[in-house]
């Protein structure tokens, strides 16, 4: 959806079929996530040993000077992060496989990003926001992001929670349905209940 109307078009679509309503967006290409990250200085990522083998063998870290990462814990500049989080052929460590592994890697990421920068004091979240704002689209205010930040710090707002959707045992992945090959049947009830437990 995306690709045929926009960020626009994508949160009409969400919000008719999840019947929440979603107040900003922000999102950012290939090139920006990477700038991104190597601005933070990088993050710490543990990998398996499949997951290494098959970074540093395949072109997911399109640069092969930065194909050298290990299994344990890496800590990947943004090309190895890109990398890292388009893995959808490789179960992720943990045993999480396709595009559910590979999301699983993006909220990794994600996660990681969050905790290197949680202890920050506003000043410096504040200075990082602004910098890394010019490589996101949003609709969302610099301003509206200041407030936020401050809230995150007079909260005390340590943890980041996340899930998927769909949720497990609510939908069906068949090889075949109506014509289209391996979609996803979402039980869209049950899923916006848990949608609305998780956020609620």
């Amino acid at each position: 959806f995306f690709g045929l109307g926009g960020a626009n078009r994508l949160v009409e679509v969400i919000e008719d079929n999840y019947r929440i309503k979603i107040d900003g967006y922000a999102y950012i290409n290939f090139e920006s996530f990477e700038k991104i990250v190597d601005l933070l200085g990088g993050i710490s990522i543990e990998l398996s040993e499949e997951e290494a083998e098959y970074l540093n063998t395949t072109n997911y870290i399109s640069n092969p000077a930065y194909r050298n990462v290990s299994p344990g814990r890496n800590h990947l500049n943004g090309n190895q992060t890109l990398g890292y989080c388009r893995i959808r052929m490789v179960k992720t460590l943990g045993g999480a496989g396709d595009d559910y592994g590979r999301t699983l890697r993006h909220r990794r990421v994600l996660s990681a990003i969050f905790n290197k920068y949680k202890s920050k004091g506003l000043i410096d979240l504040v200075l990082t926001a602004k910098n890394i704002l010019g490589y996101v689209k949003t609709n969302v205010t610099q301003d509206q992001i200041e407030k936020a930040l401050e809230d995150i710090i007079e909260n005390k707002i340590f943890n980041m929670e996340t899930m998927r959707i769909p949720v497990n045992g609510a939908f069906e992945a068949p090889t075949e349905y109506n014509g289209v090959g391996y979609p996803i049947i979402n039980d869209w009830d049950a899923n916006i209940i848990e949608l609305y437990r998780f956020i609620y």
